[in-house]
């Protein structure tokens, strides 16, 4: 979205270009996606329509691991289960 301004809990957008939205948003800047958001209309000023979170998730370029990986890790291994023979 062009002319938007952000904070750390509300955002605020040229009034001309967003109605009083509310509900789950997904916020770019230009391509890259910054986070998904639960926004409410908080209120319209100075050519602005504000809006605040209720819930702010930062986006991720990765599936999220659900184990320890230590910094200094392998990015793979090389198995040798019999393949020996076969390369």
């Amino acid at each position: 979205m062009s002319g938007v301004a952000g904070l750390e809990n509300r955002v605020s957008v040229e009034e001309e270009n967003a109605p009083q939205l509310r509900g789950l948003v997904d916020l770019y800047d230009g391509s890259r996606h910054l986070s998904q958001c639960l926004i409410v209309a908080s209120e319209a000023e100075g050519g602005e329509m504000r809006y605040e979170f209720k819930r702010s998730t930062a986006a991720s370029d990765s599936a999220p691991i659900d184990f320890y990986r230590a910094p200094d890790a392998p990015v793979g291994l090389l198995g040798h289960d019999g393949a020996e023979g076969r390369l």
